[in-house]
């Protein structure tokens, strides 16, 4: 699979962000009338690098866990998921793909994702 096949989102949150943070936003629904429809987002490849002691949570919209808590003990914590055909993650349509840490500290990575 091509890297310029998929879109990049930045993981860029701050310091004083503890719990969700949205990082490939929901899509709106595409089209009109009857042939309107809202696509799934799929997750084929991230990595980031954490500045802190903190667990992470990866989720589908603010309610469905697709992880359990992933512990990073602290600054430079990494996790790498090469990009892949098949997604790692799966967002139902109209769903964010969101990360949340129980602590306050910075998550600075890139996501690889497709909508549809």
């Amino acid at each position: 699979m091509a890297v310029d096949n998929l879109r990049k989102a930045a993981i860029s949150i701050a310091t004083a962000t503890v719990g969700d943070n949205s990082i490939v936003a929901a899509v709106a629904a595409q089209g009109t009338g009857s042939g309107a429809y809202t696509p799934p987002l799929r997750i084929h490849g991230i990595q980031f690098t954490v500045g802190g002691a903190t667990n992470l949570t990866f989720k589908d919209g603010a309610s469905t866990s697709l992880s359990g808590a992933e512990v990073y003990t602290g600054n430079g914590s990494s996790k790498v998921l090469q990009i892949n055909e098949e997604p790692y993650y799966y967002c139902q349509p109209g769903n964010a793909f969101i990360i949340n840490s129980s602590a306050a500290v910075s998550i600075m990575g890139t996501v690889y994702y497709r909508q549809g």
